[in-house]
């Protein structure tokens, strides 16, 4: 049985052209494991191929400028086997009397079978504290030392590393935004200025029907499920349409006018021929790509188009859309805590401060792009970036804007509705047998877009999204009552 394993994001089924969250880990796994404690050492397990490679040798330089009594010894905990989970190599590892003393812990994710056509989500921070592998760090964070974190972890992140009201992990999550990336060489053709483009790029018509006009290319390459997400926290859950909306409450997301509102632009684009979609089989050469981006300022990077069997990289101008953040669970509740059994426990949550205070330290940790989510292990909001955006500002607008609505810690349990989940994600993983009702609805291939709705919400339903949207609003209801 082969497992496939797909990351936790708002959209997890981003192409590669999304400035996606997915990341191929092949480490050391814990039967091979040969470090020992040693004196003086913290020994940080993270799930991620390379980090050793290209972090501890410049981490322990600015660890000793900085004064540390202690170097740091970076060991990849998890080589991704695919009959062992993240929390399977972290149980193995203490088992074995492997020294550990800080733990990163990986995202949620979504495991599948080749044959076997349900999903099972994988939850590596709330298994861990089950099987006591991290330590409480309530006491800890009592102490003078825990100051450093005050004024650079955001008060929601707080319950975010919280089980039960028991504190277990730091993280800080740094909101992506939804944004279009602009082929540079046909802006420039064109003597389009871009900083004259909308942020939305259905505002941008007549440039892209200008270009239909001049160019062999697609004017606006897209994914069929990139609307699901209108600004507000969706695939709550892990479920595809269930979203929690700026107004406080849980939807299904076919069943909001935002979501109304960007199907109608689909639908106009689509009778245009303004528009087409990875997942009908469309490749080449774009003008125009929607795209996922971890800042609000414009700014240029390189994609890679796949055309004819090949690839090429083109440089694009990738405008974010500020008022669209991707909100979706924080990082797949991914942190890093200390592990239960540390026999070093004073040291090593000296270094879980400095990992998420320290600019040097989450400079360093997100410098490295082949690694690849690096941001759920450090502290990004404070990491310097080469184009001078600022995280921390754009974080907190995005707390304020939008974030607050959401009841952070809250955690909606889809086992009870597990068969409905499944068989609504399904619905939404367009291939070939995808019910018409579906692709003609998100491909904007309708007439009709009221009875084209009409029919894909009663499909949804049917397969059991009215369940889990009843079950998602029983648990905050007895959230909130706590």
């Amino acid at each position: 049985m082969k497992k496939v394993m797909k990351y936790n994001m708002v959209r997890r089924k981003m192409t590669a052209f999304a400035l996606g969250l997915v990341v191929l880990l092949t480490g050391c796994s814990a039967q091979t494991a040969q470090n020992t404690s040693t004196e003086g050492t913290v020994v940080w397990l993270v799930p991620v191929s390379g980090a050793k490679e290209a972090w501890e040798t410049e981490l322990n330089q600015i660890l000793s400028e900085k004064g540390a009594t202690y170097q740091v010894e970076i060991q990849e905990y998890w080589d991704g086997d695919e009959y062992d989970t993240v929390v399977d190599s972290a149980a193995e590892w203490k088992d074995s009397g492997e020294a550990a003393d800080v733990i990163s812990v990986h995202p949620t994710s979504v495991f599948s079978s080749s044959d076997d056509e349900t999903e099972h989500i994988n939850h590596p921070f709330q298994e861990m504290v089950a099987q006591s592998l991290l330590e409480p760090l309530d006491e800890y964070l009592e102490t003078e030392q825990a100051r450093a974190l005050d004024d650079v972890i955001l008060p929601d992140e707080w319950e975010w590393g919280k089980l039960d009201n028991v504190t277990y992990k730091i993280s800080q999550y740094v909101p992506s935004y939804q944004a279009t990336a602009y082929n540079k060489e046909l802006l420039e053709k064109y003597s389009i200025d871009p900083s004259l483009l909308s942020t939305d790029p259905f505002e941008n018509k007549e440039i892209f029907a200008s270009i239909q006009n001049s160019e062999d290319v697609i004017p606006y390459l897209t994914n069929a499920v990139y609307g699901l997400n209108q600004g507000w926290w969706g695939s709550v859950g892990e479920c595809d349409l269930l979203a929690y909306l700026t107004d406080g409450t849980l939807a299904n997301v076919l069943e909001t006018d935002e979501f109304y509102s960007y199907l109608s632009q689909i639908q106009q684009f689509r009778s245009e021929n303004l528009i087409r979609f990875y997942e009908e089989g469309a490749s080449g050469t774009f003008f125009a790509t929607s795209c996922y981006a971890t800042t609000v300022e414009t700014y240029e990077d390189t994609m890679t188009v796949y055309e004819n069997g090949g690839s090429t990289d083109i440089e694009v101008i990738v405008v974010p859309a500020e008022d669209v953040p991707a909100l979706g669970f924080p990082g797949g509740d991914a942190g890093t805590g200390l592990a239960s059994w540390s026999q070093n426990k004073d040291e090593a949550f000296d270094f879980l401060v400095r990992l998420y205070s320290d600019a040097d330290i989450a400079t360093l940790v997100c410098s490295d792009a082949t690694i690849d989510p690096t941001y759920y292990y450090t502290n990004a909001m404070i990491a310097r970036t080469e184009d001078g955006s600022d995280s921390r500002e754009q974080t907190e607008q995005c707390y304020e804007d939008f974030e607050q609505y959401f009841p952070a810690g809250f955690r909606f349990d889809v086992s009870a509705v597990e068969e409905q989940r499944n068989a609504v994600d399904a619905l939404l993983t367009i291939n070939a047998s995808t019910p018409h009702e579906i692709t003609d609805l998100l491909y904007g291939d309708c007439e009709d877009l009221d009875s084209a709705l009409t029919a894909a919400q009663k499909l949804v339903n049917d397969a059991g999204m009215s369940d889990i949207l009843e079950e998602a609003k029983r648990q905050l209801e007895e959230f909130d009552s706590q």
